[in-house]
This record gives structure tokens, sequence and C-alpha cells, in this order.
């Protein structure tokens, strides 16, 4: 994973290696909030809406896991007519 401590409010997410698990995320990483860094999973998904990044957090302390929530951001595209 990362090899410093990533300034607040910043993080990155590296492509992880499946290992043959179809269901582990594609992508892990951390980002700082608030003075603490966050675990992050994402997974690629495709959707009615088109391509989208599910993710999954943990926050870490004490070495136990706290409960993880997920978080769908999609991106749509649109085509509208030319004037031309």
């Amino acid at each position: 994973m990362a090899t410093r401590t990533p300034e607040e409010g910043k993080g990155v997410l590296f492509s992880a290696d499946k290992k043959g698990n179809p269901k582990a995320p594609d992508f892990k990483g951390e980002i700082m909030v608030e003075g603490k860094i966050i675990k992050l999973a994402a997974w690629k998904r495709q959707s009615a809406y088109g391509e989208l990044i599910s993710l999954a957090h943990n926050t870490y302390s004490g070495g136990a896991p706290s409960r993880s929530i997920r978080v769908r951001s999609t991106t749509m595209t649109r085509t509208y007519p030319s004037d031309g």
C-alpha cells in the first residue's frame, strides 16, 4: 500500500490483484480525513446508467475495524443534437 502518510483530505487508490477472487476489490487505498487514515476499497461496476465505481471504507482504531458503508457514484453520458 502507500509508503507515506497522505495529506489531510487527500488519498490514493492502487490497482489490486484479485488473485482469482471475483468479489475482491479492483482498487485499494487510503485517505486522510480529520487526522484519521481511512482504508478504501473500490469495485468497477456496470449499471443501467453506465460504468460506475462502488466504494467501501473501513476506519481502523486499535486494530479493530469499525462499520463499513458502500457509496455509489455514477457517470452519465448524454447526447445532444448538433446545431449544424
